[in-house]
């Protein structure tokens, strides 16, 4: 007696579920961030490149102060230790 893997489709996003974090029609933007010991990075939804940062108070402030609460989804890696 045992157990067979089983596959989920995955079908698309459930647009349900996706309103909930305000990810709908309204122009928000993703923005994902990479955090290390010296620097972080920043990559922006409709943006090619992405941009270094020093890790320090003065510039995640500066990064802080640019984001439009209304409009930016910020979304962090979820490992390492800074």
């Amino acid at each position: 007696m045992g157990l067979s893997p089983v596959c989920n489709q995955v079908l698309g996003p459930d647009p349900t579920n996706m309103t909930e974090v305000g990810m709908d029609d309204k122009g928000n933007r993703v923005t994902g961030v990479d955090i290390g010991k010296r620097f972080f990075d920043v990559a922006r939804e409709g943006v090619r490149a992405a941009r270094r940062h020093s890790n320090d108070a003065a510039e995640i402030a500066r990064f802080v102060s640019d984001l439009e609460p209304e409009r930016d989804i910020v979304v962090f890696e979820r490992c390492g230790g800074y």
